[in-house]
């Protein structure tokens, strides 16, 4: 070596986006766009598995958010949803707990 370090912090980080391997890449919104693309499959498909009742014999996907006062648990939530759908406010706004289901219409 030269004794020179390569600066690592300048190089965007790889990101794998769900069923496209390990393919590096660059652009933000695409791996995020595709990244919601694979998220409306499976809530599709978790969809139908309500439909036909199998929740009475497999655990279908569920998430739980806990954390303490302005935590950033409805920001969590939006963020999966890819939707601004909670309120916002000063102080205690989402103080009781929810129960949200997920369901993709389409249009």
């Amino acid at each position: 070596m030269d004794g020179k370090r390569e600066d690592v912090s300048a190089r965007p980080p790889a990101v794998s986006a769900p069923g496209d391997g390990e393919k590096s890449m660059t652009n933000g919104v695409k791996v995020e766009s595709q990244m919601y693309q694979q998220l409306r499959k499976l809530i599709n498909v978790v969809d139908e598995l309500r439909d036909v009742g199998l929740q009475q014999f497999i655990q279908l996907p569920r998430i739980c958010v806990v954390g303490t006062q302005s935590a950033g648990k409805s920001s969590v939530l939006e963020a999966i949803v890819g939707l601004d759908f909670l309120p916002r406010g000063d102080g205690v706004v989402t103080r009781r707990p929810l129960e949200l289901r997920l369901v993709h219409l389409s249009e």
